[in-house]
């Protein structure tokens, strides 16, 4: 079984849709560049649509969009972190969190 990849990081964010209804997050790999998910807005007390069918400001699909389009570093950072606990390098993690460390891996590579 041939082990499946994510699309290569960077990734970006972009907020510019002309109602304000979505964000995109893609990321420019050698093929071109490539939309990896769309946020669109759900109604909410910060987010609402006006007369025009514009959405309001909404910060907590912005964080989300940070949140998603940093996951290729922050997969990149936990492995090099789960990495080096047989290296000798001293930590202090529990074996719990050398577990979870573990997990977190599998999820986002699509082995859990």
């Amino acid at each position: 079984m041939k082990t499946e990849t994510h699309t290569p990081g960077p990734w970006t964010w972009v907020e510019n849709h002309p109602q304000n209804a979505c964000v995109l997050i893609f990321a420019n790999a050698e093929w071109g560049e490539c939309n990896i998910a769309t946020l669109h807005c759900a109604p909410s007390d910060d987010a609402k649509q006006d007369e025009n069918g514009v959405w309001g400001d909404h910060p907590e699909r912005r964080a989300n969009a940070r949140l998603i389009a940093a996951a290729p570093e922050l997969l990149a950072l936990v492995k090099l972190v789960h990495g080096s606990f047989g290296g000798g390098l001293t930590v202090t993690f529990s074996e719990q969190d050398v577990a979870d460390f573990a997990a977190a891996i599998a999820k986002a590579e699509g082995r859990a």
